[in-house]
């Protein structure tokens, strides 16, 4: 299991090469934030380990929006 100050380097990596991503393809963090919802709500009613699985869309959904949000208080800086 990762521990914490790994787990926070690879979500402030991941957050910040979202970030440069999007700055050349706008619009790549909603489209991604749209296609992990359409995928959360065609698999949950269809797996054994639902609520393991849901736990990670909602994690994965959370990191997207807090990248969106933070781009977005750069551009209104």
């Amino acid at each position: 299991m990762m521990d914490d100050a790994k787990l926070g380097a690879s979500l402030y990596i991941l957050t910040g090469l979202l970030q440069r991503l999007e700055k050349t393809n706008p619009g790549l963090i909603k489209d991604m934030i749209e296609g992990v919802k359409s995928d959360q709500a065609s698999v949950l009613n269809k797996i054994p380990e639902k609520e393991k699985i849901d736990n990670i869309f909602k994690e994965t959904l959370a990191t997207l929006e807090q990248a969106n949000q933070l781009l977005a208080s750069d551009e209104n800086s």
